[in-house]
């Protein structure tokens, strides 16, 4: 475990990059010969004027069958190559992990289902007894009871979305801390090991819960605002619901992206370098920050790649809703319709998306701190010792 740990450390400060000395540079052979005089030490373990037998040439490597047991190329990545390490990643990794990463993703995506009924319940209830006046093709003045406005079910389209997005970004935080070392072992080229990967949480499941409490934290304040702007637009359809949700996401969008592109490794920074969650966020933002477009980018490629699927289900219910009376019935089977959708994209996206966050983590380093270097270092000296 140290071995692999220490060439992943963070570059303190000021201390000059030290290089292996069993590397063969600078020095002579194992034996302590020094370099250039040609020497070589006398063969043992034979007698004299018989040479000793040839060694068998080594076997030529096998090469890897799977993915997971690929190494990852040693240089800056590009955003699919990121993407590519991460399921490599995920393929690597011990089974105890990949379960532990289930139950944490449905314990999650399960509070966020009882959140997300309850509001379609007092939505849809306020819309029921709630009414609003509009004209007609004719400019006659028509009264709507019960009937959701366009405004309002754009309203339920957008938190719909926001219910799935912020609650699997959750899942994905937190489970990205539970793949943080099986990633960095297949990183190193090493097998996987469950008892590395129970030792790297052990005494780390409380920081690594507020540390993903405080990433998701802008994502759940525009899904608390949404929620409130729905509510309100369903009691008051005339009122200014809509100009509140166009100003919610046009800011809060950007501002969303700019905090998940600096707070993007915080979680693998956290585990990985053994820091509180103070340290965390500064380390990512000391990552990320001349990379912000990148870092960002990649986390909504991510989340674009796999959630398509259940946004185009979203606008299609929004569709063939618009100007229908609002049914318990349709409204039911929709909302059970889109909870199984979104659970199983986020049975599928999730560890996707945590693993490709330490893989984000690991392209930072290699482009500001050359740790593919340092890595590189350790294979050599593994292989030469």
């Amino acid at each position: 475990m140290a071995e692999s740990m220490a060439p992943w450390a963070a570059p303190g400060p000021s201390a000059p990059p030290t290089r292996p000395q069993s590397f063969g540079l600078g020095q002579g052979p194992a034996t302590g010969t020094a370099p250039g005089t040609g020497a070589r030490p006398p063969a043992t373990g034979a007698p004299a004027g018989i040479r000793p037998a040839a060694p068998a040439p080594p076997a030529p490597a096998k090469p890897a069958r799977r993915l997971g047991t690929r190494p990852i190329p040693l240089r800056p990545l590009s955003i699919l190559e990121v993407i590519d390490a991460g399921v490599g990643s995920l393929r690597a990794s011990p089974r105890v992990v990949h379960l532990t990463a289930l139950a944490v993703t449905f314990g999650i995506c399960a509070c966020g289902a009882v959140g997300f009924f309850f509001f379609q319940h007092e939505l849809h209830l306020a819309i029921a007894q709630s009414s609003y006046t509009t004209t007609d093709f004719f400019d006659n003045s028509v009264t709507y009871v019960g009937v959701a406005d366009g405004t309002t079910k754009f309203g339920e389209f957008v938190t719909d979305l926001l219910f799935a997005v912020v609650f699997t970004g959750l899942a994905a935080s937190f489970t990205a801390g539970l793949y943080a070392s099986s990633a960095q072992r297949y990183v190193d080229g090493l097998p996987p090991d469950p008892a590395v990967a129970r030792a790297g949480l052990r005494g780390r499941i409380g920081e690594l819960t507020l540390l993903t409490l405080l990433v998701s934290l802008p994502r759940l304040l525009m899904l608390i605002l949404a929620v409130s702007i729905e509510l309100n637009s369903a009691n008051n359809p005339e009122g200014t619901a809509g100009d509140d949700l166009t100003w919610l996401l046009l800011l809060g969008i950007p501002l969303c992206f700019l905090c998940t592109g600096l707070l993007a490794v915080a979680i693998p920074a956290l585990m990985l370098e053994r820091l509180n969650v103070a340290k965390a966020l500064r380390r990512s933002r000391k990552l990320s920050q001349s990379g912000l477009w990148r870092s960002g980018w990649t986390c909504l490629f991510t989340l674009l790649m796999t959630y398509s699927p259940l946004a185009l289900m979203f606008v299609y219910a929004w569709i063939s809703l618009a100007g229908q009376p609002i049914s318990g019935s349709i409204t039911s089977v929709l909302s059970v319709l889109d909870l199984i959708v979104a659970a199983l994209i986020a049975l599928l996206s999730v560890p996707l998306r945590a693993t490709a966050s330490t893989m984000l983590y690991v392209d930072r380093r290699f482009r500001r701190e050359g740790l593919d270097v340092r890595i590189a270092w350790a294979r050599v000296a593994k292989e030469t010792l």
